[in-house]
């Protein structure tokens, strides 16, 4: 047998065994109860940057009192798969958005449930090319689509959107070909970097030399089997990101929420937590709980602070 033969057997072969162990997985955690986490205050100091890790890729950003919330999901389910680990923060506890940033259109990250109980409490969205007609029907006060290498610039914040290594459609079997960002967003001489969904890739030096990042928030799940590698990062790899973009300070995403592929759960965190020891960087790197949050050190606070337990709008 040919080598490209033998290819398309493993492929015949590996694909189906994987979508069945994914689908005894996925139907084994439809019947468990997501686990609650305790979450922290919710607290918009202008003269901070801090991160609360709401779950999955939604992160919520204090940037010196710009709010800004990245691929927001706030529901218990894709329909499927189900919450393993309940999202931080509802909707409504959420504080007012600035900027609510999407990297790509896929469902664990483009969710429009969520998005439509944010769009009362939200003056801008930020997505990739070819997306708006998901939201269109959605009163957003402003939607501005960034394709790479574009750049959104104003008064108070700058965002620049770059190609990660991944793909843009919202279902495999889809003719439209959608944007897949990865973001820089800079305010005040500080920058947070934000990976989306992306394998390793070249991109990441390319940004780290364009920017002086402090802290990059970099996905560490959905990498097996291994052919999950080809769009996702292991653990490992992710570190690498974090040097490669020269970052002061690493959170991990995009794990422990959902169960996307064949891994543990507790596997991703567990392999980036002792690979940063190994390499003498863990004091650098932050693994957040959701519900839990990163400020970062060195920056001059005051008492001129506004405590957001629930916003309603």
């Amino acid at each position: 047998m040919s080598p490209r033969n033998k290819r398309k057997l493993k492929k015949a072969v590996l694909i189906p065994t994987y979508s069945l162990l994914m689908l005894l997985k996925t139907l084994t955690d439809f019947f468990r109860r997501g686990q609650h986490l305790p979450s922290e205050p919710i607290v918009i100091n202008p003269n901070e940057i801090r991160i609360w890790m709401v779950g999955h890729a939604t992160v919520l950003i204090n940037f010196f009192g710009i709010t800004i919330l990245t691929d927001p999901v706030l529901v218990m389910s894709l329909p499927i798969p189900k919450r393993r680990i309940v999202h931080g923060y509802k909707a409504e506890e959420l504080p007012p958005i600035d900027y609510i940033i999407i990297s790509h259109a896929h469902l664990d990250h483009f969710d429009l449930r969520s998005l439509r109980m944010l769009v009362n409490k939200t003056k801008t969205i930020i997505i990739p090319k070819e997306c708006s007609d998901l939201i269109e029907k959605m009163p957003f006060k402003s939607t501005t689509e960034l394709h790479w290498g574009e750049i959104l610039k104003n008064n108070e914040l700058t965002v620049t959107s770059y190609q990660p290594e991944h793909w843009g459609k919202r279902v495999p079997w889809e003719r439209q070909n959608r944007g897949y960002n990865c973001y820089t967003f800079e305010r005040n001489g500080r920058t947070i970097f934000f990976g989306g969904d992306t394998a390793y890739g070249q991109h990441f030096k390319k940004i780290g030399q364009n920017h002086q990042i402090d802290i990059a928030l970099l996905p560490i799940s959905a990498y097996k089997p291994m052919f999950m590698e080809l769009h996702h990062m292991n653990p490992l790899e992710a570190l690498d990101a974090f040097k490669d973009l020269k970052s002061e300070h690493c959170i991990p995403i995009h794990w422990g929420s959902f169960r996307l592929t064949l891994e543990r759960m507790d596997e991703p965190p567990r392999l980036f937590k002792d690979q940063a020891e190994r390499e003498g960087i863990a004091s650098r790197t932050h693994i957040l709980p959701n519900g839990k949050s990163f400020s970062l050190p060195g920056i001059f606070e005051t008492d001129n602070n506004l405590q957001i337990k629930t916003a309603l709008i």
